[in-house]
């Protein structure tokens, strides 16, 4: 299977969580599924929040992955006639964990990984969300661009989520601003990853429409639900894209 063609199709139902992230509806994986199913998409692809080792947030645990891996695989041969389920993983890159990206990809079962950059290591095993806010904030667009910028080099990633989320903080649009965003435009197609249309933050967040603008209207382009309970799952949300998904 091409994975990129199948997510680039306008009947899939990209980047869905689950419970497990513990801030999406508490509600069984079938209620997505079904959700999909009466939706008319032919694909669902549950992106949970994945775990690390040691994390200062509440996610998915380690020893979680395995449940989620084989209920999921087992919902793939019950909606097997209806739906096609895909397993993947939505995640942050930090340098140190390289061999923990590795490891979650080489399980059976596991299809992507989406890199979704929320935070940025500041040192080995140190994350940003524990430096003051107000330098977070001001440093998070060029950190987390590097960031992202760094992990679509590694391969490791099919698609960068919500790639514009990281200027939700900044107070203007300014060309260093431009810049990163620019580049990590350029990284994406150099490296072959799929830059994400993200619902949630499209329609929320400062700046993403600059973001887009940058764009050249020919990128593939894959729309993300970004669901965190299953009426979030709705095919007529599609329509904001500014663009059709293409193959080409």
């Amino acid at each position: 299977m091409n994975r990129k063609n199948e997510l680039l199709r306008p009947d899939a139902a990209f980047h869905v969580h689950t419970y497990r992230c513990c801030h999406a509806a508490d509600v069984p994986d079938d209620d997505y599924i079904i959700t999909a199913i009466a939706e008319g998409f032919k694909s669902i692809w549950f992106t949970d929040h994945g775990p690390f080792p040691d994390y200062p947030h509440d996610r998915m645990e380690p020893e979680d992955i395995g449940e989620y891996i084989t209920t999921l695989t087992e919902l793939q041969e019950k909606y097997a006639p209806r739906i096609d389920v895909h397993i993947g993983l939505e995640m942050e890159y930090y340098p140190s964990r390289r061999k923990w990206y590795e490891a979650l990809l080489g399980l059976p079962g596991m299809e992507i990984l989406i890199l979704g950059q929320h935070m940025w290591e500041t040192s080995p095993g140190v994350y940003s969300c524990e430096l003051p806010t107000e330098e977070e904030e001001a440093r998070e667009a060029f950190a987390c661009g590097e960031a992202m910028i760094e992990g679509m080099k590694t391969g490791l990633f099919t698609v960068c989520a919500h790639p514009d989320r990281i200027f939700r903080h900044q107070k203007e649009w300014t060309p260093a601003h431009e810049d990163v965003a620019r580049r990590i435009i350029e990284t994406a197609a150099e490296c072959g990853v799929l830059l994400e249309k993200n619902r949630a933050t499209y329609l929320r967040e400062p700046w993403s429409k600059e973001f887009w603008a940058l764009v050249p209207p020919d990128t593939p382009t894959v729309y993300g639900l970004d669901a965190h309970h299953p009426q979030a799952v709705r095919k007529g949300a599609v329509a904001i894209s500014s663009k059709k998904n293409t193959t080409e």
